[in-house]
């Protein structure tokens, strides 16, 4: 079917793909940007401290979004009523759990022991209202498959962390800087959103009715959000107590590099909820919809995993200082989160389309179980040794996450594997020759910045062609769709860039 015929979903969730990955792009380009500058700022004692401090906001956050975003976002029908209930909700939840942070900061203190690290837990707590805040018009900007407003608030809050950040560890400020900087980004965001989505609330139509409908579903999805922050939260508290600040701000520079590249591959996963929802009832297209979005996130996060396997280490070394050498063999290690979060965020959002988000809390806890073990048996091996315990225990809960939707939606995990095994394979081999390359050879990360930089350009554009040679003769499906990536989004990509 050419690009005319295609059904008027598939051209929205297309053209809305080529702009979500702009927008997701722009944002990660100047996150990364405003990442490098503070590392050169900021010892990484600063960012373990501060990662230590934020135990209780990282916690307390998937409380706040409370599950109403999938909620608002499957909702059929008339949706204002529910979102006023859902935005009177998130503000009280947003300030009760400021004030349960606020109240238990000192034990964060006390288990860090540094009274610095519980004063900014206390100084932080105001962080989780600011989030709940941006919850019911994100929701209903992804309901909606609108995407410029959400464009423009989300690089603006990185642009504002960055630069907000940076005047203030400047100034001297040091771990309250990078709290100065949480806060503007925060409230830019949160402001972003409400004067750009366009709609406000009219909290008197909001019910407890209402809110017990919305919560009867996101009931699920709150129980594996729970499970999967335990293990971010855990592996704060093991590595920041039992290595030290230090060795938690190398391991958070190496999840930050390896972050956003998962945010980039899974930029169009946005809109994966809402064209879901609308096609759960067509068992026939639901099933292609989901088979094919696993091709085409394999085809385009595998890539992504094998490239930081293979220059994590030059990266952070040429990005962030000698310094941060170890974060780059934190970020090695964490390769596979990439693959492994794109193949599980496919998942998830469809058993969400399908209406069974009863399977997502044994998802996510299989996850921690495994992950929370592997994280205390390599922690002898350091911050590197947790990355890859991270990295093991992911690809457990990727794998059962596949094959609890394939089953769901009428598919064959088998099959669905057998798609996944093309990009790997290339992927793999594309990473062991430029590895060797660079490990024996050329030496990237020893290089002066520019050079080094060169260097390492050059050694990624040839792995994107062993990938691209290799995809192809392996199999001619994945050929096939990877013309249509090219075909599809690419012209669209370029009309967004030039509108």
């Amino acid at each position: 079917m050419g690009p005319a015929a295609q059904p008027p979903l598939t051209r929205t969730v297309v053209r809305g793909a080529a702009l979500s990955t702009v927008g997701f792009v722009a944002t990660q380009v100047m996150t990364m940007a405003a990442y490098v500058v503070l590392a050169r700022l900021a010892s990484p004692s600063i960012f373990g401290a501060f990662a230590a401090a934020s135990i209780i906001v990282t916690t307390g956050k998937f409380l706040t979004e409370s599950g109403m975003t999938a909620a608002l976002v499957r909702r059929p029908g008339a949706i204002d009523a529910a979102a006023a209930t859902a935005t009177a909700s998130s503000f009280i939840s947003g300030v009760l759990l400021s004030l349960l942070a606020l109240a238990l900061s000192p034990a964060v203190g006390a288990f860090f022991q540094s009274a610095q690290i519980g004063e900014v837990a206390a100084a932080l707590s105001g962080l989780l209202f600011l989030n709940a805040a941006a919850v019911v018009p994100g929701a209903l900007l992804q309901r909606h498959l609108s995407l410029r407003p959400r464009l423009i608030a989300e690089p603006l809050a990185a642009a504002v962390l960055g630069v907000a950040s940076g005047l203030a560890l400047a100034a001297g400020l040091g771990v309250w800087g990078l709290v100065v900087g949480a806060y503007a980004s925060a409230l830019v965001r949160a402001t972003s959103m409400w004067l750009l989505g366009g709609w406000l609330p009219r909290f008197a139509d909001a019910s407890w009715a209402l809110w017990r409908d919305l919560a009867r579903y996101a009931r699920h999805v709150v129980a594996s959000e729970a499970l999967s922050h335990t293990t971010s939260i855990v592996t704060t508290a093991i590595v920041g107590r039992g290595l030290g600040t230090a060795p938690l701000g190398q391991f958070r520079y190496g999840w930050r590099m390896v972050s956003a590249g998962a945010s980039v591959t899974g930029a169009g996963g946005y809109l994966l909820l809402p064209a879901f929802s609308r096609i759960a009832a067509e068992p026939e297209r639901f099933r292609n919809a989901f088979e094919r979005s696993m091709r085409v996130v394999a085809l385009t996060a595998f890539p992504f995993s094998f490239l930081f396997l293979a220059f994590g280490e030059p990266m952070a070394i040429l990005l962030f200082g000698d310094v941060w050498a170890e974060s780059g063999r934190v970020a090695m290690a964490l390769s596979g989160v990439v693959a492994f979060r794109a193949v599980g965020f496919v998942s998830s959002e469809t058993l969400k389309a399908a209406g069974r988000p009863d399977i997502l809390p044994k998802t996510h806890g299989l996850s921690a179980l495994v992950t929370i073990f592997l994280l205390l048996a390599f922690l002898p091996f350091g911050p590197v040794g947790v990355g890859l315990g991270i990295s093991i225990g992911m690809a457990s809960s990727a794998f059962y996450a596949l094959v609890r939707a394939a089953g769901v939606v009428g598919s064959s995990a088998g099959v669905v594997l057998r798609q996944l095994s093309t990009p790997a394979t290339a992927g793999s081999a594309a990473a062991v020759v430029t590895l060797a390359l660079d490990r024996f050879a050329l030496h990237a990360g020893s290089r002066s910045e520019a050079l080094g930089f060169g260097i390492l350009s050059l050694e990624m554009l040839l792995g994107a062609f062993i990938y691209l040679v290799l995809v192809p003769a392996l199999s001619k499906e994945a050929a096939v769709e990877l013309r249509a990536i090219r075909d599809r989004l690419v012209p669209r990509l370029w009309t967004s860039n030039r509108a």
